[in-house]
């Protein structure tokens, strides 16, 4: 049966275009460790995020934030070398705060970064900060957290009153399993299905924390 999954995977790798073959190497799954991502992050294995492929996702989310208002803060949770960062801080207004477990990618993402974003090495599954924000962006991250819903839990009590989470994950059965998991936790104000030129596929929800007093 292993050598069955290998020889259709080696399949998959030759008539998949090469921006979904990279897909193939990272499917969604908790317990990497920081020295994992460090090595692939300096490798550059995950440079294809800067790909025009990801583009209709990062242009939704900043449509999103955009729509919010000009001022609002942001937080970017596992923000890796900072492409999102760009889109939202286009006006300057904006206050951005991005953790990622990489330090890798956080130095990448300093070395690019504008407009006073901020970064920081952090493990999105424990962050806590006493600042306070309008938007939380779980862009690609919810699925590799072991306990999801705990840290969306988290999460919402970093919220600024009103404050709304945008959450971004590549569709794969790992990703359907998390969203059902966390689903009672938020109300969903809009959602999007988006596939790439490249046949990747992402749902992206717009939402606020499920029956929240001070949501306004």
């Amino acid at each position: 049966m292993t050598e069955t999954r290998g020889h259709i995977k080696k399949i998959l790798k030759r008539t998949l275009p090469l921006e979904l073959q990279s897909y193939l190497t990272r499917r969604p799954s908790i317990g990497i460790d920081r020295a994992s991502w460090d090595r692939e992050y300096a490798a550059g294995e995950w440079s294809k995020l800067g790909n025009l492929d990801e583009m209709p996702r990062y242009a939704l989310i900043a449509g999103y934030t955009r729509n919010i208002g000009s001022g609002a803060s942001v937080l970017d949770v596992g923000c890796g070398e900072g492409h999102l960062a760009s889109w939202l801080l286009e006006d300057g207004k904006r206050r951005y705060f991005g953790i990622d477990l990489s330090s890798v990618a956080i130095q990448k993402a300093r070395g690019r970064a504008s407009n006073g974003a901020r970064f920081e090495v952090a493990d999105a599954g424990t962050f806590y900060t006493e600042e306070r924000f309008d938007i939380i962006v779980l862009n690609e991250v919810l699925y590799y957290i072991e306990q999801p819903e705990q840290a969306l839990e988290r999460y919402t009590d970093l919220l600024a009153p009103g404050g709304v989470l945008i959450i971004s994950m590549y569709r794969v059965p790992e990703s359907i399993s998390v969203w059902r998991r966390v689903v009672s936790q938020v109300d969903v104000i809009d959602k999007v299905w988006l596939r790439g030129s490249s046949r990747t596929e992402w749902d992206v929800w717009l939402c606020r924390p499920a029956q929240c007093s001070n949501c306004g």
